[in-house]
């Protein structure tokens, strides 16, 4: 079976993340999403959690490569 991973480096966006994952949710329904939060000090990681998505935290802040890396490695590795 095919599932669909997505990915969302995040970086201080508690406010922004309700609605996005909403509308993830209400189109593409059979998904896995991984919220990374990148060392946000804002509420990032509950309102990602909340909103359904794991979500690891980088202690300190990489840059959307950085949070995207981290992302595609939690998708492809077990566990």
């Amino acid at each position: 079976m095919v599932r669909t991973a997505v990915i969302i480096p995040a970086y201080n966006e508690a406010d922004a993340l309700p609605g996005v994952l909403a509308a993830l949710s209400a189109h593409v329904p059979d998904r896995d999403v991984g919220v990374i939060d990148d060392g946000s000090p804002d509420s990032t990681a509950n309102a990602a959690r909340a909103g359904g998505a794991s979500c690891p935290r980088i202690p300190f802040t990489l840059g959307i490569g950085g949070g995207a890396r981290v992302g595609i490695r939690c998708a492809v590795e077990p566990g």
